[in-house]
């Protein structure tokens, strides 16, 4: 039995909720949950009755936390004193990075790498969300809703989204004034958070404005690509909206669009590896300073 399993049901015990440990923790709720779950099967005890905003721990619950509260203690200790120690981040850290994004961060994986010699880096830009887990990689840098629940997510930016066209098309077709004038336009759809075609946009005041278009990729680069040579209007981050010569232009601000967070994303694991939390550290502290350049 894992020591996460024994460290969320302290926490349980010690919180009074399993929302409550998850904050705790750092972690998805349904994470505690699972881990409270293993551990009862384990045990072949119920640990704790669950019901209302509040749990109830059992006799044996109650039993079980008074053995190994102090032994888990011990282990974090001796778990933290080891993170500490001075160890130097080394071997290969594999990362996941936006493909519209990774111009942006050249500077700083170039800086970690002088930073952190014994590390090696390989960097694969996804126009999807990579199974981190599944495809060994360490960490990810992405924007949008969290989809796995077992994933940690620190939030290190927050991009605006908004609909844009070059001035080539909006000189041929003229400007939406409402959103409902897009029904009339050439609109180019990339993808939603649930690796579908999208079919709406969002409005800034709540809601969404459906649409419709024969141009759809998963691909932002295209997407983007798309929009700078005047095929249509597409909906795409600020920060990506900036490329490199021409100008996309920002078209109904006030109306349409969102905002998203752009966030460093790695699996769960009871000790992330040196070159890991070096590369998470460095990461926050990069985005703490960062501005969007023209250059993406």
């Amino acid at each position: 039995m894992s020591l996460e399993s024994y460290t969320a049901f302290m926490q349980i015990v010690e919180q009074g909720s399993v929302s409550a440990a998850a904050r705790v923790l750092g972690v998805p709720r349904p994470t505690v949950s699972r881990r409270l779950s293993r551990l009862e099967e384990r045990v072949g005890q119920r640990l704790v009755q669950r019901g209302g905003r509040e749990v109830v721990i059992t006799r044996a619950g109650h039993a079980l936390y008074e053995q190994i509260k102090g032994p888990v203690a011990e282990l974090h200790a001796a778990e933290r004193a080891l993170a500490d120690s001075g160890i130097t981040p080394s071997g290969l850290l594999k990362i996941a990075i936006s493909p519209l994004l990774a111009p942006q961060l050249t500077s700083m994986l170039l800086d970690f790498q002088l930073d952190h010699p014994e590390v090696s880096l390989e960097i694969i830009t996804e126009t999807r969300f990579a199974d981190l887990g599944a495809e060994g990689f360490d960490v990810a840098i992405r924007g949008g809703r969290l989809r796995n629940p077992d994933l940690i997510q620190r939030k290190v930016a927050t991009l605006g989204v908004g609909v844009y066209a070059s001035p080539e098309y909006l000189d041929r077709y003229g400007w939406p004034q409402v959103p409902r004038d897009l029904s009339r336009h050439q609109l180019l759809r990339g993808y939603d958070a649930n690796d579908r075609p999208r079919n709406k946009w969002p409005l800034r005041g709540g809601g969404a404005v459906d649409v419709t278009g024969s141009f759809v990729t998963n691909d932002r680069i295209l997407l983007r690509s798309a929009a700078v040579a005047g095929r249509g209007i597409a909906l795409l981050s600020d920060a990506h909206a900036l490329p490199v010569g021409t100008a996309l232009m920002p078209i109904l601000r006030e109306s349409v669009g969102t905002q998203i967070g752009l966030h460093v994303v790695y699996p769960e694991r009871a000790m992330l590896p040196a070159r890991a939390r070096a590369f998470i550290d460095a990461a926050v502290k990069f985005f703490a300073a960062w501005t969007p350049t023209t250059e993406v």
